[in-house]
């Protein structure tokens, strides 16, 4: 749910040793409102848009989330939340085609169960650029994000996510012709798609984690750590060793396409559960504010 200028949003009161300094003090420069854009500069912080009506709050995001608008809230709970999704897509795509591997690696004509697990590869495939897109207009979208905490990471993990996808698909790509057409795009390909589709979703993760820490953090809660990078270490050390493998010795495709979709299912797994904790936190915070 994006931020909407309505009646129903209503701020949280400012605290009361604030008095009616904090209300009155003019809002910085280069500050827009999050309902309609219109240029907040020099209006008072207890106020509201002269546009749409939106409370300034709302459009001006502090540290404490608790003083916060409930709409800005429930923003940050929409972008894990969409996060998650894109978390989720990727491992249904990965434990697919994972499955899809193993499958081809025992009968070469990949049987009912390789077969059904490649067409829900193709599916997750189909799938994954819209919940990342939807993801990374969330991110895009988080009101003033320059001003707001958490701006870099933001725009590292918008970065990253690009990254992933771009390295995820082609990498698919990449094995479907091998499979399917019998062609050979060479050993190259291989190492720059699987080091494209490793590194972007690991720092797509590490990033995605520290911005939830840090949004945690802005709850007055503990953080959800980072112990994600060991996993994604390993992940790239096993793509590292097949890509080497298949320059070398020559693995043949089923081999290291399971171990590539099976390395980096575990961080995955974890990045979805992960993302899934923190916009339960924020929904969690949504209702209090709500009531």
């Amino acid at each position: 749910m994006m931020l909407e200028a309505h009646s129903g949003m209503m701020a949280n009161d400012a605290p009361m040793d604030a008095g009616d300094q904090v209300d009155t003090q003019p809002l910085p420069d280069g500050l827009a409102c999050a309902g309609c854009g219109y240029d907040l500069a020099g209006l008072p912080r207890g106020g509201v848009c002269p546009e749409c009506g939106l409370k300034t709050l709302a459009s001006n995001p502090v540290w404490t989330l608790a003083e916060c608008d409930g709409g800005y809230i429930d923003h940050v709970r929409d972008e894990f939340a969409m996060l998650g999704w894109a978390a989720q897509a990727c491992w249904v795509l990965l434990a697919s085609t994972f499955v899809a591997a193993i499958a081809s690696m025992f009968d070469r004509g990949a049987g009912v169960l390789g077969i059904g697990a490649a067409i829900t590869a193709a599916c997750a495939a189909v799938v994954l650029p819209l919940v990342v897109f939807y993801a990374l207009r969330a991110i895009d979208k988080h009101p003033n994000t320059q001003r707001a905490p958490g701006a870099w990471r933001r725009r590292r993990l918008g970065a990253a996510m690009i990254t992933a996808e771009v390295g995820l698909l082609f990498l698919l790509f990449w094995f479907a012709i091998a499979f399917l057409i019998g062609g050979d795009l060479g050993a190259m390909f291989l190492l720059a798609f699987a080091a494209l589709a490793g590194s972007g979703l690991g720092l797509a993760s590490i990033e995605a984690m520290a911005y939830g820490r840090l949004t945690l953090e802005r709850a007055g809660l503990e953080g959800v750590g980072s112990g994600l990078l060991p996993g994604w270490g390993f992940a790239l050390a096993v793509l590292a060793v097949v890509a080497l493998g298949w320059m070398i010795v020559g693995i043949d495709p089923p081999t290291a396409l399971a171990a590539m979709a099976g390395a980096m299912l575990g961080p995955t797994t974890s990045l979805a559960m992960r993302c899934a904790r923190v916009a339960s936190v924020l929904g969690q915070m949504v209702e209090k504010t709500a009531g």
